[in-house]
């Protein structure tokens, strides 16, 4: 293992990168997370990437963190008190303001220490905005200590790319092109599927799918 993995500390801001570090055999380096993602240490080895497409290489980063990562982000809407249309008003509210639901706990954030920071400024609305995530890393890390990476994927082929960016930011380029290549292999599954389901259908129409 590198000394660059080695002293690898990620900040997810996104439920979507903190997947791709699982995924990518990064979890015991993520020591930061939003409240809204799921991050359960007793299931480390079902969300890890495991598949003969992989390389052995993600078992050198598979051991857990001893520490919990930190949570660093903060939500103005308490879902567990409010109701539907409550949220639904906040949410209405922030986007006509043009103000985000989210806000960094600046301090959980200096104390976890990251080295890169992983965020998006497509939607400042339902992430924190990047320009706060700037701010942050401008006022309270040293110049060069912390990178921040915004990804902005409108479509499925730059979502799968991303796969790639991040592991060639966190400094292992292999899987993030392994886990992009076992993707596409996977969607070709489904079409295969697809056209093998459609085939049986009377009059032969086909299905639409829908990811949510």
């Amino acid at each position: 293992m590198s000394k660059a993995i080695n002293k690898l500390r990620i900040a997810s801001l996104l439920p979507s990168t903190t997947d791709i570090c699982i995924s990518l055999g990064l979890h015991k380096h993520v020591v930061g997370i939003t409240h809204e993602c799921d991050f359960d240490p007793s299931t480390y080895s079902m969300l890890t990437v495991r598949d003969a497409n992989l390389s052995s290489s993600l078992s050198t980063d598979n051991q857990p963190t001893t520490k919990p990562p930190s949570t660093l982000t903060v939500s103005h809407i308490d879902i567990h008190t409010s109701s539907q249309a409550e949220i639904d008003d906040a949410v209405k509210n922030s986007v006509h303001n043009g103000l985000s639901l989210y806000n960094l706990n600046d301090t959980a954030l200096t104390d976890a220490k990251p080295s890169v920071i992983l965020t998006q400024s497509l939607c400042d609305v339902c992430a924190v905005a990047k320009d706060e995530v700037d701010t942050e890393v401008a006022c309270n890390f040293r110049p060069g200590q912390c990178k921040v990476i915004s990804l902005e994927p409108e479509s499925l082929e730059e979502v799968v790319d991303t796969f790639v960016t991040v592991g060639e930011t966190c400094g292992v380029p292999e899987r993030g092109e392994e886990l992009k290549a076992k993707f596409w292999s996977d969607v070709t599954k489904v079409k295969e599927a697809v056209t093998l389901s459609s085939k049986r259908l009377e009059g032969n129409h086909q299905p639409r799918i829908m990811f949510l």
